[in-house]
């Protein structure tokens, strides 16, 4: 059976730090985040009595980044690891089971644009693709059920800088 629709939505808040070296207006950096969310979805197995929550735990990437810099403006793509903990409880005929494991690990792609509004502060918007893999549950012997997930995110951010220039 496969369910190819279960939309989870919520908030994230959480910490991000990094580090740019820039060349002129090339601007090349390394960066991580981790986010706390209360992002929360449902789901049903089509031809099916089943009904799955989904609970995001956390959500965190380390990513690369590349940039164009024009004046205050940075416009950046970036890519690398994303990582997430997700909590499923399935319930089925009065039965319920809850499937929690090790984080999940995939790759991340995206891009957005900083503005500077003075040596200490930018802020940010970006648009984050993630795929954050998959994982087998044994559920009974021969039932095996196959979660991937994946993510659109658009997330804003106020940055700090601990080193102004």
């Amino acid at each position: 059976m496969t369910e190819t629709n279960a939309p989870t939505n919520g908030v994230i808040g959480g910490a991000l730090g990094g580090y740019n070296w820039q060349n002129g207006a090339l601007v090349l950096g390394l960066e991580g985040d981790f986010g706390w969310t209360n992002a929360h979805g449902n789901g049903a197995v089509p031809q099916s009595t089943e009904v799955r929550q989904y609970d995001f735990n956390w959500t965190s990437h380390v990513r690369g980044r590349a940039g164009f810099a024009s004046g205050p403006w940075l416009a950046f793509v970036a890519g690398g690891l994303a990582l997430a903990k997700l909590k499923m409880t399935m319930q089925q005929n009065g039965l319920t089971m809850t499937c929690e494991g090790g984080p999940y690990a995939g790759w991340s792609i995206g891009g957005g644009v900083d503005y500077t509004v003075n040596d200490r502060i930018s802020v940010r918007l970006e648009y984050l693709y993630d795929d954050f893999g998959r994982k087998d549950y044994v559920i009974a012997a021969n039932d095996v059920y196959q979660d991937r997930l994946t993510g659109n995110t658009v997330r804003g951010a106020i940055n700090f800088k601990l080193w102004p220039h």
